[in-house]
């Protein structure tokens, strides 16, 4: 069907790039063509007759891998599982109930979202796309064809979502109130007295749970670039999970490269100028057929300052901290106190906006607390920093005039928040309902 594309003499750079963000480009380029084999079928999942195939899971795993390098792989194998599942059942969906996607859909997509900087396309950048992907134009146009179907379906559950106004109001009544009283700013410091004695044994614990906070200023780093290679390409993608993962794998590398002394030339020296470009890991397929997996790693001379060197601002922070515990611990007798006259603070008239009382950095109310001050409540208190800090309410307003344009942000944000409740709904009820139409390749899936 990309016939158009060939005929007008101008291309898809914009879906190709799509594709290349959101889908297939990664773990292509990584691999490279023709370096995808599975056994046991041609699909990973099938909703009917959408097919999700192997080369979307593993380019998904791959992309959600870099944008969660710390999640485990089953967990990342999880996450990418249920979205792809959720794709092709929305894609499904929206078959079932009538939608389609037209050729010049797919190319009006093209035209409208997908140009380079001079608004050209170019027919060697798409093949150059195809060859780098290693699809084929009717692998990708299922790809196109699934992505707009999902769309097509989603917007029509939108069509159906509003935004309940008593949830608007809800949304927006932060902004509405204001409190007028006074705030009482207590420093910790005034509690270290309360704390006790502190024992060399519970700085001692104290200064290994804290390590990281007496590390030495890092002195004569060097950079490399460490290269294990291996013939077969499951190996290689083993490897390059390894090394994401921190892991030093269990054979010896091929060589190890600064970028003073990189290899002569070829694939190896770009997989080596890779990896320092990006500070991570690349695969990348030799001339001999055999993969080069390569890691960027730092290393430093320096450690860890010793206990008796940091002794002192240790003592002090630990001592901090007990203050804190004790005070959070003591909290409504303080209070009381100060209000009573009996402990000193420092107090200052004040004018508090509602959004500002929700801010989890300050006083972190939530929106329990906010209705508590509405019902009248008329004392708060609040860990702020190295301060406990006390709010009396003598006054709350709420007839504040809030911009239309914050207005409608909030409703938009009720009516996405009513739309995903309905689409998660929708996907949901299907899945249990009719779940002869939901196949699963579990020994492929295993495999990956």
């Amino acid at each position: 069907m990309f016939g158009w594309i060939y005929k007008s003499g101008w291309l898809t750079k914009a879906f190709l790039a799509f594709l290349a963000f959101s889908f297939v480009v990664g773990t292509a380029v990584m691999w490279g063509p023709g370096s995808w084999n599975f056994g046991g079928g041609n699909y990973l999942v099938k909703v009917g007759e959408v097919t999700v195939t192997p080369k979307e899971f593993l380019v998904e795993l791959q992309l959600e891998g870099r944008r969660n390098p710390d999640l485990p792989k089953e967990e990342l194998k999880n996450r990418v599982y249920g979205k792809l599942l959720f794709r092709a059942t929305l894609a499904y969906l929206a078959l079932r109930d009538g939608f389609f996607v037209s050729e010049e859909e797919i190319e009006d997509f093209v035209k409208r979202n997908f140009v380079d900087e001079s608004g050209n396309f170019s027919v060697e950048l798409f093949e150059g796309y195809l060859r780098a992907l290693g699809l084929t134009p009717k692998e990708f146009e299922a790809i196109a064809e699934k992505i707009l179907l999902a769309d097509r379906y989603k917007r029509a559950v939108f069509a159906t979502s509003y935004a309940n106004e008593a949830t608007v109001e809800a949304l927006v009544l932060p902004f509405k109130v204001q409190v007028e009283g006074k705030v009482y700013a207590l420093p910790l410091e005034r509690f270290l007295n309360r704390t006790g004695e502190v024992s060399e044994e519970e700085l001692r614990r104290f200064y290994e749970r804290t390590l990281d906070l007496w590390r030495e200023e890092v002195k004569n780093a060097t950079e490399r670039v460490v290269v294990y290679s291996t013939p077969d390409s499951r190996e290689a993608r083993r490897l390059y999970s390894l090394l994401k993962e921190g892991k030093k794998p269990p054979i010896e590398p091929l060589g190890v490269f600064t970028e003073e002394s990189p290899p002569e030339g070829g694939r190896l020296r770009e997989a080596v100028e890779e990896a320092f470009a990006k500070r991570g890991v690349v695969v990348k397929k030799l001339e001999s057929g055999n993969y080069a997996v390569a890691v960027y790693e730092r290393s430093a001379e320096g450690g860890v300052l010793p206990f008796e060197e940091v002794k002192e601002k240790l003592e002090k922070l630990y001592r901090l901290q007990k203050a804190r515990e004790w005070v959070e611990a003591n909290r409504e007798r303080i209070v009381k106190e100060v209000l009573e006259g009996r402990l000193p603070a420092e107090v200052q008239n004040a004018t508090v906006e509602g959004f500002r009382l929700l801010d989890p950095e300050t006083w972190a109310l939530g929106y329990d607390g906010l209705l508590e001050l509405l019902k009248g409540r008329k004392v708060f208190s609040a860990l702020v920093g190295d301060e406990l800090w006390i709010l009396t309410v003598e006054r709350v307003s709420t007839g504040g005039q809030l911009k239309e344009e914050l207005v409608e942000n909030y409703r938009l944000m009720a009516r996405n928040r009513d739309y995903l409740i309905k689409l998660q709904r929708v996907v949901e009820d299907f899945l249990r309902n009719h779940p002869d139409e939901v196949k699963v390749n579990q020994k492929l899936l295993q495999q990956i």
